[in-house]
């Protein structure tokens, strides 16, 4: 199965080396993506260095829309599926031979991150959110999802073909389980380590959150034949 990742990165110059070398052990050095989305850093030579493919985007667009650059890539490039994980290093590329081992095996769509959310490794008001949001998203879905905002994903590609995303920051990746959720799409599960980096700002969450919420009422009201 020819398999891409795609590593979203902004200001990622610190951590992105180690995680592309890692990465390379696994999948060959052509077959990777990276999107800097607009760093102000040197993301993309860091990316450039370890001879990966480096989309970059002049200003700073979201998660979503660095997303979609690499699904696009990916289905360029004739993938048939691709792995997502983020360039700071909290998503361990050691775990890409399970991923691709659990989608072979249980000839599934997609293969989901799951982390075990523990008070002590994460706030407990992240893990109240992680919580909340992942209910929200498995009843929008049709679906139990245990972890709806882990990004460490594999999906074939099959799959996102058509599948009309919208998002273009972080609800991007709740819409997706939601369209393909409805869609019938077989989930599996990856256990990965919970690894905590610090809170992001108030305003962001907050931005985020009403996004989050527009997206999912949104899609609520939607009939399963337009997703």
């Amino acid at each position: 199965m020819k398999t891409g990742v795609i590593i979203p990165a902004y200001n990622e110059e610190a951590h992105l080396g180690a995680v592309l070398l890692k990465v390379k052990q696994f999948i060959p050095r052509d077959h990777v993506c990276v999107i800097d989305d607009g760093s102000s850093d040197q993301t993309a030579d860091a990316a450039s260095a370890e001879s990966v493919r480096c989309i970059r985007f002049e200003v700073n667009r979201g998660k979503g829309e660095a997303l979609k650059a690499g699904f696009a890539w990916a289905a360029e490039n004739g993938m048939e599926a691709v792995i997502t994980l983020d360039g700071d290093g909290q998503h361990d590329p050691d775990l890409i031979p399970e991923f691709i081992q659990i989608m072979q095996n249980e000839r599934c769509d997609a293969v989901l991150g799951t982390r075990r959310f523990r008070p002590g490794e994460m706030p407990f008001d992240r893990i109240l959110s992680n919580r909340l949001s992942s209910w929200m998203v498995s009843r929008a879905a049709g679906k139990n999802i245990p972890d709806t905002q882990c990004g460490y994903r594999m999906f074939r590609m099959s799959v996102l073909k058509n599948l009309n995303l919208t998002g273009s920051l972080y609800e991007l990746e709740s819409e997706m389980l939601i369209r393909l959720g409805r869609r019938k799409a077989a989930f599996r599960f990856c256990m990965v380590p919970t690894t905590y980096a610090g809170a992001a700002s108030s305003i962001r969450r907050w931005r985020d959150i009403g996004r989050f919420l527009r997206m999912w009422l949104k899609l609520i009201f939607t009939r399963k034949e337009n997703l």
